[in-house]
């Protein structure tokens, strides 16, 4: 995707997403793990250090349909909350990059959105 998110400064937020493996969509028993790493988008040098999330805490084994999901009416199955202290300098653009591994082996990078930080404080 080529999308960029505009995240306010020192907010938290949610990145979610459908992810789907070999044409189906992911369920919490066909992933044995997930991690994420955030690069510079302009340099692509890491920022944060590749970390795992436990797949049971982001992935879902229904489409979720609440109300911050407003893309369609199919929902999400992946959720994964971004705390405000990741992203800090509103003066560069991120990149964040999953890699689900399934319980089968396969492996599926996943880039989507660039962030970039609103200099208005939520505070």
């Amino acid at each position: 995707m080529a999308d960029t998110w505009l995240v306010v400064e020192q907010s938290a937020f949610s990145f979610m997403a459908r992810i789907e493996v070999n044409g189906s969509d992911i369920t919490v028993a066909t992933v044995s793990s997930i991690s994420w790493t955030v690069f510079y988008k302009d340099t692509t040098e890491v920022f944060k250090a590749e970390s795992s999330l436990t797949p049971s805490n982001v992935v879902y084994d229904t489409l979720q349909t609440d109300g911050r999901w407003a893309l369609d009416s199919d929902g999400y199955n992946f959720r994964h909350d971004i705390s405000s202290s990741v992203f800090t300098n509103p003066d560069r653009q991120y990149q964040i990059e999953y890699v689900f591994t399934s319980s089968d082996g396969t492996v599926t990078r996943f880039e989507p959105v660039a962030i970039s930080l609103s200099g208005v404080s939520s505070v």
